[in-house]
């Protein structure tokens, strides 16, 4: 099954939970901004919360957080869960021990500040990974990519357009 909603799903000496978390008025104000949303339409939004999911150590000590539509989410979403006989939701197999490396890359990095050549050596191997990128994208896109882009592009301005429709709708209302 896919990551449920509210389930704590052990990973070696960390929890993953899906969960929905309400925006505050900042972050709302700037994500719609970011949709190019206007603010005469805007205003009669109400709002929202979105999915995320929280890595932690079990201890609570120590977590990161994805919001729907960062890369990792969709990742760590997709990843099979299972229940075993005692209720307890897991990982398991090679997902397991990929995300289990990959979780403790993240606290091993983000909990060691290092010296200067430490630093200095975590920089240099982004920038080659975000180099090896860039090289990669280069490429032109298959017929199937170009065509789930174009999907992925037409979705999100009918969305866009649903959103902006339903403000014209409300805003006739209250007038």
């Amino acid at each position: 099954m896919k990551l449920p909603f509210g389930k704590k799903v052990q990973c070696g000496n960390f929890y993953v939970v899906k969960h929905s978390k309400a925006l505050s008025k900042k972050e709302l104000k700037a994500l719609r901004q970011a949709n190019g949303i206007p603010e005469d339409v805007a205003k009669y939004l109400t709002r929202g919360s979105l999915p995320y999911i929280t890595v932690s150590t079990v201890s609570d000590s120590w977590k990161i957080d994805f919001v729907c539509g960062m890369m990792m989410f969709k990742a760590i979403d997709e990843i099979p869960v299972a229940v075993d006989e005692e209720g307890v939701y897991t990982y398991y197999g090679m997902d397991r021990i990929s995300l289990g490396n990959i979780i403790n890359g993240w606290f091993a990095y983000t909990s060691t500040v290092g010296d200067a050549e430490y630093q200095t050596t975590v920089i240099k191997a982004m920038q080659d990974y975000l180099e090896r990128m860039a090289e990669k994208n280069k490429a032109p896109l298959s017929e199937e990519e170009n065509k789930e882009v174009m999907k992925e592009s037409e979705e999100n301005e009918n969305h866009k357009a649903v959103i902006l429709k339903m403000s014209d709708e409300i805003k006739k209302e209250g007038k």
